[in-house]
């Protein structure tokens, strides 16, 4: 699960592991770009997964057909770097589109392959059941305590 900010997977994965140990139900795990990547593949053999992950940056991976081609980047929408010319889909693409369009083609801000839908997650899952314990957080950065833990004054030794 995951990328995302640090609250929203804690948050994500907290509630996931208490329905489940409450109600019995199976997991599953996956990534939100894969389930972004997922739909786009339908029409595009090379995808570049890209949110945005606040902080003027981005999270960002690429997909070729059925799998994932790299690892997860977290950069400025400028430093990244790839070849080919895949499809960009996502908010951070849609965000950057005028850093990014040189990398490959963008479709239309109103396009639904920005959006990740419960359909990309049911094409892109691994949808064996998995353990609560084994539902594991996907933290591309640190959270922005730790960023910021200088400036708290109470924090210093």
């Amino acid at each position: 699960m995951g990328p995302g900010t640090f609250t929203g997977i804690r948050i994500a994965a907290a509630t996931a592991r208490a329905l489940s140990a409450g109600t019995g139900i199976a997991l599953a795990k996956n990534s939100t770009l894969a389930a972004l990547a997922a739909p786009a593949l339908s029409c595009s053999p090379d995808v570049l997964a890209v949110l945005d992950a606040k902080r003027g940056q981005i999270f960002a991976r690429r997909f070729s057909g059925t799998r994932r081609t790299n690892s997860i980047h977290c950069v400025r929408p400028g430093e990244l770097e790839v070849e080919g010319a895949p499809v960009l889909v996502g908010d951070g693409a849609v965000r950057y589109r005028s850093e990014l369009s040189a990398l490959g083609r963008i479709p239309p801000d109103g396009s639904p392959l920005h959006r990740v839908t419960a359909a990309g997650h049911v094409l892109s899952a691994d949808l064996a059941p998995v353990r609560p314990e084994d539902l594991v957080p996907i933290y591309v950065r640190e959270p922005d305590a730790e960023v910021r833990r200088d400036l708290n004054p109470w924090s210093r030794p």
